[in-house]
């Protein structure tokens, strides 16, 4: 992939895509659910898969 992950999002209908953290976009329609937890962690649930936590973004800046 050579695109940047910015230019990506920004090409990426809105209502189906959501940037998770720095690294991380995800299609919603294949999320069972995400969680944040009190370790600044996010924590994905494909429908299809394991779970996958990474460093949430902080969106209080």
């Amino acid at each position: 992939m050579k695109e940047r992950s910015y230019e990506l999002e920004r090409d990426l209908p809105g209502n189906q895509f959501m940037r998770l953290s720095k690294s991380v976009i995800a299609n919603l329609d294949e999320l069972s659910r995400f969680e944040a937890s009190f370790s600044d962690l996010m924590c994905v649930f494909p429908i299809r898969g394991k779970r996958t936590c990474f460093p949430a973004l902080c969106s209080g800046d």
